[in-house]
């Protein structure tokens, strides 16, 4: 009997750390609340919400790419999970739907992230630049239900208003010209790591 336990516990011992491991290194499914990611996730005739696959492994090195959708801890809440699509990179210019950051140059280390569905998401335009080490994970396809099965494609020639100037380059017409650049409000320092998890449940995240 006690070698039995000791069986047990000893595979508890070794199976939590690879899961730990599993879960960090390489990917995990996570469900997704909301609508500001609409209709690329979550779309009108979808009548549960989207499983989707979070490859870890693709932001182990804090490497994103524009056009992304990656999951990342809340700068405002480190409870909460949130999923949105990289569209500014640091160095670029971006002009937000608030007058808090205007003609903002996007710090080394920094993301501008934004929700397809611009009207109904809490993103960038509301807490600024994200950093960098808050990334989970990238999204790289829904897996559930069935029939929204599909591969998330990064979508890094899509024009994305909010950014002016994009690696030195103007992207919009008529460019107001650019002085000094403004200081994002928040630092990495400044911002908890935060674990996964959301307000809803533990295996979800919201967007």
């Amino acid at each position: 009997m006690l070698h039995a336990v000791w069986n047990a516990c000893k595979f508890v011992g070794v199976a939590i750390p690879v899961s730990i491991t599993f879960l960090d290194n390489v990917g995990s499914v996570a469900r997704v609340h909301g609508s500001s990611m609409w209709p690329t996730l979550n779309g009108e005739r979808s009548n549960s919400p989207d499983y989707v696959w979070l490859n870890s492994f693709a932001t182990r090195n804090f490497t994103v790419e524009r056009g992304d959708i990656i999951a990342f801890t809340s700068p405002t809440d480190p409870n909460r999970v949130l999923i949105k699509r990289v569209v500014g990179l640091e160095g670029d210019i971006v002009q937000s739907s608030s007058t808090r950051y205007s003609n903002l140059r996007i710090r080394q280390g920094f993301v501008w992230m934004e929700g397809d569905n611009k009207d109904k998401s809490m993103d960038s335009n509301t807490f600024g630049p994200v950093p960098r080490g808050l990334v989970l994970g990238k999204a790289s396809l829904i897996i559930w239900p069935p029939a929204r099965f599909r591969r998330l494609k990064t979508e890094a020639d899509r024009s994305y208003p909010s950014v002016l100037v994009e690696n030195g380059f103007a992207t919009t017409k008529n460019q107001p010209a650019f002085t000094s650049p403004k200081i994002s409000p928040t630092s990495p320092s400044d911002v908890p790591t935060g674990v996964f998890a959301s307000d809803d449940s533990a295996d979800g995240i919201k967007t």
